[in-house]
């Protein structure tokens, strides 16, 4: 069972493993998809020890989560809202309960309506980037 925290405070975190964490395109067509996952089981595959960070929404954040468990790296999710799960697609919800009960830990943050699933994640990584505008 994983454990249930609010952001975690620095004295929880793994200072000697990489922490990476994506927040990605929903709803990707099939082919893109296909291409999402190929680049992030490449990148993730000279990486040992990873935790990767997700929100486990549908598209890139559910593919980048389960890449993370294939090559044995940790999983922590970040539920950014009290309904999160029911905001998502119906057809997303099983692989989000599987990728849920395999995270090492759930960060549950409290927030009624959903903030922006990357600003949920910048507490939890060290050197944040974005290739966009940062969120705000």
């Amino acid at each position: 069972m994983p454990s249930t925290t609010g952001v975690a405070p620095p004295s929880c975190r793994d200072e000697d493993q990489p922490r990476i964490a994506i927040s990605g395109h929903r709803g990707l067509p099939r082919a893109i998809a296909a291409l999402v996952e190929a680049e992030l089981k490449r990148a993730l595959d000279d990486v040992t020890d990873v935790i990767g960070l997700s929100c486990l929404a549908d598209g890139a954040d559910q593919i980048f989560a389960r890449a993370v468990v294939e090559v044995g790296g940790r999983l922590e999710v970040v539920v950014p809202a009290q309904k999160y799960r029911e905001g998502l697609p119906r057809e997303a919800w099983s692989e989000y309960d599987v990728l849920i009960g395999r995270a090492d830990r759930v960060h549950r943050l409290d927030f009624v309506a959903l903030i922006s699933p990357r600003r949920s994640l910048i507490g939890l990584i060290e050197n944040p980037y974005f290739p966009g505008p940062v969120p705000t």
